[in-house]
């Protein structure tokens, strides 16, 4: 009688073995339920980005005023009768050095 204990232990141990490791098993359960989770988290932020994006293409499509604020600060450009100052980063002369001599004599 102990050996069919412990033959039916052994087979029952077996079996949860299988189970748990085997292809498809409670371990393969596992990972494919985290990486379902994984992307659907990765889903909810495309989502958001795309509401993101319908939002600013509908505001670009009827605001005016952010069209010349997108134009203005990304591309640089200005208007008909606005003043616009360039310098010349090649020519300019380097500021002025500052001595420490006033602060050496005391």
């Amino acid at each position: 009688m102990k050996w069919l204990n412990r033959l039916l232990l052994l087979l029952i141990l077996g079996m949860a073995v299988y189970v748990v490791a085997s292809h498809g098993g409670l371990y393969d359960l596992w990972q494919i339920k985290k990486n379902i989770a994984q992307l659907e988290k990765k889903n909810t932020a495309l989502l958001q980005e795309k509401n993101d994006l319908a939002t600013q293409i509908n505001l670009l499509k009827s605001n005016y005023f952010i069209i010349e604020k997108l134009a203005r600060e990304e591309l640089g450009m200005v208007k008909k009768d606005d003043l616009v100052i360039y310098f010349d980063k090649h020519n300019a002369s380097p500021a002025p050095q500052v001595s420490n001599e006033n602060n050496e004599k005391k």
